[in-house]
């Protein structure tokens, strides 16, 4: 395998390369995506990844998986009032639980 690095990151260059998802492209697309990776100046996995991220949001298709937020300091946490803070821990809860529910329907997936 070839490990020539290239400008973005030190990756090894096959990771840059169009047909490393082995998409089939018309001739046509595949320029199309490099110009776009050009402009961009992304690799063209990259781009793929952020079209199908793009194209699932139009969709509404989510994976059941909350959004990360910042980590609020303990400081500030500690300064909001209690019904803010039995608030935060309760969302917290919420998707520990949702996040374990498609877990664990995941593996029962897996298992069948």
């Amino acid at each position: 395998m070839e490990t020539i690095t290239t400008k973005l990151g030190g990756r090894p260059k096959k990771y840059d390369q169009i047909a490393y998802f082995g998409l089939k492209m018309k001739p046509e697309d595949k320029l199309y995506l490099q110009l776009l990776a050009k402009a961009e100046k992304k690799p063209a996995s990259t781009i793929i990844v952020e079209l199908v991220h793009k194209a699932c949001e139009e969709k509404n298709i989510t994976l059941g998986i909350a959004k990360t937020k910042k980590r609020m300091p303990a400081r500030e946490f500690l300064a909001l009032p209690i019904e803010e803070q039995e608030k935060i821990l309760r969302e917290q809860a919420n998707v520990m639980v949702k996040n374990y529910e498609v877990i664990e329907d995941n593996q029962q997936l897996l298992d069948y």
